[in-house]
């Protein structure tokens, strides 16, 4: 018995490293199965409103900050602060307006 689970053992390396060798056209062809859409990268207002989104659904912010989601500046350490304030006083918080007032606050009207 213990014979025969090595030599499956083995025989399963071997097939793995010979997968392995195949170029990567010939493995992943996912183009063949799904319809890749090729878009603009996230403006800065979708992306905060996506991040407003996540927070109001989980009530959580700790995420942000474990996972490097959140790009590592003050004005963003900020807005994280307004937020974990705003999640559950007021869902209609303006996400991106306090972004832009964070990232660069001398250009706000008073």
């Amino acid at each position: 018995m213990q014979a025969a689970i090595g030599g499956t053992f083995i025989a399963l390396n071997g097939v793995y490293w010979g997968v392995a060798l195949y170029s990567r056209e010939r493995c992943w062809r996912l183009d063949e199965l799904f319809i890749i859409v090729k878009k603009e990268p996230l403006a800065p207002q979708q992306f905060t409103n996506c991040l407003w989104s996540v927070i109001k659904i989980t009530q959580e912010t700790k995420w942000l900050k474990d996972s490097g989601a959140l790009p590592q500046s003050a004005a963003w350490d900020e807005w994280l602060e307004e937020a974990e304030e705003n999640k559950n006083r007021d869902p209609d918080w303006d996400a991106v307006g306090r972004m832009l007032y964070h990232v660069n606050p001398k250009k706000q009207p008073v």
